[in-house]
């Protein structure tokens, strides 16, 4: 069970969701716990030997990537309720059933100040600072509402009506945590996306010089994987080489075997897969095959796990497949 909970400025969502995971014994994950963790925690590596400053977009990429992180992992391990943190950025109908309370400006408006002993000037001044104060991964603007699955009038409903349509709501959803096969996809993409935008937010990152056309990559994660060893300054070939693994009577070359990358450097030829089982069973048997007929080549398979390790550690090391 995954839900993801926000609320307007005003409004004392805060309390609603406190109650909403008493009553559906959920794990509360909200900005406090957030920032507790986040402390205390350090998700994602820095740059190996990084005296340089990173540049405030790339900073502000990683905090992105860091929540989104760690949402999925807490999603994974136990049924959450994702308060006012921007879940809904994160989570698609698919995963989570994503909640909006909305009231009308002057309501949210005697709320605040009501809750903070303000007078009219004063909750108009504290209430626009509110709406601008985004934590996670909320934006000050309004979200979309199609990134919602149920919008409910806190104004119409109060909080005992609210908690009992969520409720009611969430007993259709799946018991338990985010099957992890999910979350994993889920880690994949949000990493992915984060490395392809790292060769332009990365401090020092070469640039391709001008008249050098970058190959044509056959999956996303090879022009990602190729992004990182620029970032890293590790030369790098693409498909420099393909290596007959088989032939027919007359000679002709029945099968071949084109490794993704090579790495003159470590001499080491690099394949990545993030597919399924059974083409990963059948590239597994054409480096075995590959081995055995060259001796002399070095090769090392990248499986997806290994993937999402490499684009920010780069675990190379030497070992042959």
């Amino acid at each position: 069970m995954l839900i993801v909970l926000s609320w307007q400025a005003g409004i004392p969502g805060e309390r609603v969701a406190e109650e909403l995971a008493a009553d559906l014994k959920c794990v509360l994950l909200n900005a406090a716990r957030w920032e507790s963790a986040r402390t205390h925690e350090q998700s994602l590596p820095t740059r190996p030997n990084g005296s340089e400053t990173e540049r405030p977009a790339f900073s502000r990429r990683r905090e992105r990537l860091e929540i989104r992180e760690f949402m999925l992992a807490e999603a994974m391990t136990s049924a959450l309720l994702i308060a006012n943190l921007g879940g809904e950025y994160v989570f698609s109908a698919e995963d989570a059933l994503r909640v909006r309370l909305i009231a009308p400006w002057r309501r949210r408006l005697g709320w605040l100040a009501e809750a903070r002993g303000l007078n009219s000037t004063e909750a108009v001044v504290a209430l626009d600072a509110e709406t601008a104060l985004a934590a996670g991964l909320r934006r000050p603007s309004e979200p979309r509402p199609d990134r919602y699955d149920l919008l409910l009038n806190y104004a119409s409903y109060g909080p005992e009506g609210c908690r009992k349509r969520m409720r009611e709501a969430a007993a259709l959803l799946e018991p338990g945590p985010l099957p992890a096969n999910r979350g994993e996809r889920l880690r994949l993409y949000f990493r992915m996306r984060f490395a392809e935008s790292a060769g332009a937010q990365l401090p020092g990152a070469p640039t391709p010089p001008a008249g050098d056309p970058r190959p044509r990559f056959a999956h996303p994660s090879e022009r990602v994987f190729a992004q990182v060893l620029d970032f890293y300054r590790i030369p790098w070939q693409y498909e420099p080489r393909s290596f007959p693994l088989e032939q027919d009577a007359e000679g002709h070359i029945v099968e071949a075997f084109t490794p993704d990358f090579y790495l003159p450097d470590q001499d080491l030829y690099i394949e990545l897969t993030t597919m399924k089982q059974s083409l990963v069973t059948r590239k597994n048997r054409k480096i075995r095959r590959l081995t055995e007929l060259y001796p002399g080549i070095r090769i090392r398979m990248v499986y997806q796990k290994d993937f999402e390790d490499l684009i920010f550690r780069l675990g190379l090391g030497g070992q042959s497949a």
